[in-house]
């Protein structure tokens, strides 16, 4: 979420008003400027339920099975 100029705070993915008690709960994404690939950039979605996204921005981008390698342990294909 970021502070944008009329007070609120806003994910940064879909614009949602989450309050300003939402921004401890968002997820943070960082990356790196395309052009500029010293300077990180970041990014706060949401993860308030809503119609179309049950997790909110941050279940669209990394929903179970994105997190999957992450969450659990695998045996490796031979």
């Amino acid at each position: 979420m970021s502070l944008r100029s009329d007070g609120q705070y806003r994910c940064d993915k879909c614009g949602v008003d989450v309050g300003n008690g939402g921004v401890q709960s968002g997820a943070v994404i960082s990356t790196v400027q395309r052009d500029d690939p010293v300077r990180p950039v970041v990014y706060h979605l949401c993860r308030e339920p809503r119609e179309g996204a049950p997790y909110g921005c941050e279940g669209q981008t990394f929903g179970p099975a994105t997190l999957a390698n992450y969450t659990e342990t695998r045996t490796p294909q031979t």
